[in-house]
């Protein structure tokens, strides 16, 4: 019988690395860009309309929709990676590591409908899974705060981020564009910290379940 096997979570850090990185530098462009729109546009009446700015104010608002369209597609691009692949297996590597399952389709479609139910409790997973890969001679200065602030940080990025791109759909004035640019600068300045904690995070985890088995070869041998 096969059983699941641990899988070394580096490989997937790299490629989640590759994934991390553009939307985090069209963060950092599209915050400086959009406070510089916003600074252009104070000398605008609140009422104006959108459509009656002049041509070099109307490419500037375009380009702000360019990087947030751009910035918040990769940063989706970058979640379902996390979520559906690199989290599949390091949930799946505590099966290899505590359990012995056979490997098999309809286990592996188990595993992908138990991971899909607990995306709807986030922390309570994440918590369980840093929780389960820490070793039990590495529970002494551990940080326990990453998980509870890195689910904050992303919870408060995509309700900024939602609250953003309503506003901005419905905006026909440039007070109408102020109100929900505001809201995307926020979700700026709270998405840039929550890709340097989901690295952390990832790092981490990678670190403790490879030696949690590195213990369980020892012990085998």
């Amino acid at each position: 019988m096969k059983y699941y096997r641990y899988t070394d979570l580096v490989w997937l850090n790299r490629c989640l690395y590759t994934l991390l990185f553009p939307p985090a530098i069209l963060t950092i462009i599209g915050l400086l860009h959009g406070l510089y729109s916003l600074q252009r546009l104070r000398g605008q009446s609140s009422l104006a309309a959108l459509d009656s700015l002049n041509p070099d104010l109307s490419h500037m608002l375009m380009l702000d929709g360019i990087l947030r369209v751009s910035q918040i597609s990769l940063t989706i691009l970058m979640l379902t990676f996390f979520a559906f692949c690199w989290l599949y297996y390091a949930k799946r590597n505590l099966i290899a590591l505590f359990q012995q399952v056979e490997h098999c389709l309809i286990n592996n479609l188990k595993q992908f409908a138990n991971l899909f139910i607990s995306i709807f409790f986030s922390l309570r997973m994440m918590r369980e899974l840093w929780r389960t890969s820490i070793p039990k001679n590495h529970r002494h200065g551990i940080q326990h705060w990453l998980v509870p602030v890195w689910w904050v940080i992303l919870i408060a990025a995509n309700t900024c981020k939602i609250v953003a791109v309503v506003l901005l759909a419905k905006a026909a004035t440039v007070g109408d564009w102020f109100n929900g640019y505001e809201w995307m600068l926020a979700a700026y300045c709270f998405y840039f910290p929550l890709y340097i904690l989901t690295w952390r995070l990832a790092n981490q985890l990678a670190r403790y379940q490879k030696i949690q088995w590195q213990q369980l070869m020892t012990q085998s041998a």
